[in-house]
């Protein structure tokens, strides 16, 4: 049998009138909703309220579904696993604002939806999936990852400690732990059922299309568009699959922007680019756990632990020149064997500063060259077609720190260097690797779906005698599918790039002065009380942002 190969360059037409029907079926993918930017943008100028004033908008709508009580009174509004991340990031925009109650609410809706999402995912609840692969992931909720849950915790235990609620900070503390206890164990169980539900969708396609559209008057057409779509689908699309797979794992060597686009992606978040961190930890959370029972503990159990959290915490560097927690491990050591002095203890200054901003993401394009048999309906040889196709991935883009350390200087004179206790870029990129494979199967899915209605419609709606139309059928259906190629570049973007830790004994002057480098004036001031252990907190995404200082105490408990 004589095989034919020709290579079909995607074009970018408007869709005819016979496919407008498809539209909803296949164009509801879109990039990044524009509210995410706003609050990136907003929120690494310090723009904080503007940065969450279109979550706050939509709080209308979602109080009015929360309803009233019996005195007219609005109900809380609720947490979801749809507004997950907006919660995430108006509960760090609050905390930017120093309006600790509004952050901890928000943080507290977070949690809800970040349990909502675990809950369906462990349940093997797949609801919305098979949309995602035939459009893109945006149309699903934000998927939480697990240094999401981890924080959500570790702001709320440090937002109640800020304002005095000692007992509560210590819970939410506790639930950090049992977070990261959690995390590697539940990721897995996640992993395989969303890996069972793809399994199940790719060895029954025609059955994933009939559930994307069965409100479609389509599908109640036996021999309508959609019936003979679901039909070509379900015969090519393993083919397709194993095809495009080969395709990125051994290109064509004639187009070598392939292979060197693959290596350049994976080279993008590995633990050389970003920094080595065992996945699902957090050692800025372990850390201020730490703190916590160091300042504020109430008997020798809490002294022991503390040391635990100091030691946990030391395993990203041990040497104690670079790393703040091994002299806090010291003082905890002694503490805990009863030889720090009450009153060196009291003098004892945790400086905590969350420096610049996390990464952010952004769309990273691979192109693919993928070649499908399929019938000419005019010669009826089987022919070898080569899509120019794409993969479109989400790539982790660094950001800048805000300074490289801050000086905490005592009427001019320098205490000490803050020094990073945790890398938030290498937090993320862990966890981003562990998910890399899951990310590239859903998205390999998605191209093989995609490419593969591309040409089987082009191939059903052909007409031999009309070469012209069906140029532009092909160029229709090539926009069609063109739109819905987008990544999930959502992430949680007011995170720090790092935190930094400085401990050291309170000024003779009663005032921190925290110095940015080569600055001439402080970046901010801290009054230290005397007679307990204080914990000084500094925030700012950029050097040109105004730091926010704030001060606790362990003598107010």
């Amino acid at each position: 049998m004589k095989h034919n190969a020709k290579r079909r360059q995607t074009s970018f037409l408007a869709p005819t009138a016979m496919l407008t029907g498809l539209v909803a079926l296949l164009a509801t993918g879109c990039a990044t909703p524009q509210k995410y930017t706003n609050h990136r943008d907003f929120y690494a100028q310090g723009l904080y309220k503007e940065s969450i004033a279109d979550f706050e908008a939509e709080m209308v709508d979602r109080q009015k579904d929360a309803g009233q009580d019996e005195n007219g009174e609005n109900l809380p509004v609720p947490g979801s696993r749809d507004y997950a991340l907006d919660d995430i990031e108006m509960g760090a925009g609050y905390r930017a604002l120093v309006d600790l109650d509004s952050s901890n609410e928000a943080f507290e809706r977070a949690e809800q939806g970040i349990r909502e999402q675990q809950e369906a995912a462990l349940a093997g609840a797949v609801a919305g999936q098979v949309a995602a692969v035939f459009a893109n992931d945006n149309v699903l909720p934000y998927q939480v990852q697990e240094y999401d849950g981890i924080m959500v915790n570790a702001y709320k235990a440090v937002n109640l400690l800020q304002q005095g609620e000692t007992d509560k900070a210590r819970v939410e503390f506790k639930r950090v732990e049992e977070r990261q206890r959690m995390a590697a164990e539940r990721f897995k169980e996640q992993i395989a059922k969303a890996k069972e539900a793809e399994a199940k969708q790719k060895a029954n396609p025609e059955a994933a299309m009939a559930e994307m559209d069965e409100t479609s008057a389509e599908k109640k057409e036996e021999d309508g568009i959609g019936a003979k779509i679901r039909k070509l689908v379900a015969q090519k699309f393993n083919e397709c699959m194993d095809v495009v797979k080969g395709s990125l794992t051994n290109p064509d060597p004639s187009h070598p922007e392939t292979a060197a686009a693959r290596d350049e992606y994976e080279a993008s978040f590995s633990a050389d680019t970003w920094g080595a961190q065992e996945a699902f930890t957090n050692p800025f959370a372990t850390y201020m756990h730490g703190v916590f029972l160091f300042a504020f503990g109430e008997d020798k159990s809490d002294a022991e632990a503390a040391v635990h959290f100091f030691e946990t915490a030391c395993r990203v560097e041990p040497d104690p020149a670079k790393n703040p927690a091994a002299k806090a491990l010291v003082l905890a050591t002694d503490d805990a064997n009863g030889k720090l002095k009450k009153g060196d203890k009291k003098k004892t200054v945790f400086v905590v500063f969350e420096n610049g901003l996390g990464p952010m993401k952004e769309e990273f394009t691979i192109p693919l060259w993928i070649p499908i048999k399929l019938p000419n309906k005019a010669t009826k040889v089987l022919e070898t077609e080569i899509i120019n196709s794409t993969i479109v991935l989400p790539k982790l883009v660094a950001r800048s720190e805000a300074f490289p350390y801050l000086s905490v200087c005592d009427n001019g004179a320098e205490l000490a260097k803050t020094v990073s206790v945790c890398n938030m870029d290498a937090v993320v990129a862990s966890e981003y690797r562990e998910r890399f494979q899951w990310i590239l199967l859903r998205n390999l899915i998605q191209c093989a779906m995609k490419d593969v209605l591309q040409v089987v419609i082009v191939k059903a709606l052909e007409d031999p005698q009309h070469p012209e139309a069906n140029i532009f059928i092909s160029g229709a259906v090539s926009a069609l599918f063109g739109k819905t190629k987008h990544a999930d570049t959502r992430i949680w973007a007011s995170l720090p790039k790092n935190f930094q830790i400085a401990v050291v004994e309170r000024p003779k002057s009663g005032y921190l002065q925290l110095m940015a480098p080569g600055a001439p004036e402080p970046i901010g001031t801290a009054k230290i009380p005397e007679g307990a252990p204080a914990i000084v907190f500094v925030h700012t995404p950029a050097a040109a942002v105004p730091a926010t200082v704030s001060v606790v105490s362990a003598a107010a408990k």
